[in-house]
């Protein structure tokens, strides 16, 4: 049986700035995954990448890409990551030309786990 231990990130990425980022501690399990949610549609491309330290742990990529599908079970719409936590993840938001507006997001992820009680 697996459980699942559910974080959140929220990141505003301000009018005008190009750049974001928050890190968060994600505690160590079998396999992670991750999902966006966006307050509004940014009308550019706005790219999520994470981070352990400087290394690259997920490409930047556009946000649209990182947003839940209805594919399979639940947790199985949501983007694996190739990490098992335990770590500090910094995840980053960026564009290259400012927003009109302010752009807030939130980052969910999934540590699943062996749930040894069941």
């Amino acid at each position: 049986m697996e459980k699942i231990d559910w974080f959140t990130l929220k990141i505003k990425l301000a009018a005008g700035e190009t750049l974001a980022q928050k890190k968060i501690f994600l505690d160590k399990g079998k396999r992670i995954v991750a999902a966006v949610a966006v307050a509004k549609e940014p009308g550019k491309i706005v790219d999520l990448g994470l981070y352990d330290q400087n290394t690259q742990v997920s490409a930047p990529m556009d946000l649209s890409l990182w947003k839940k599908s209805n594919a399979g079970n639940f947790t199985d719409g949501f983007k694996p990551l190739e990490i098992k936590g335990g770590m500090d993840i910094t995840a980053r938001i960026s564009t290259a030309d400012g927003l009109a507006s302010d752009l807030d997001i939130e980052v969910v992820f999934g540590v699943i786990k062996e749930d040894s009680s069941c």
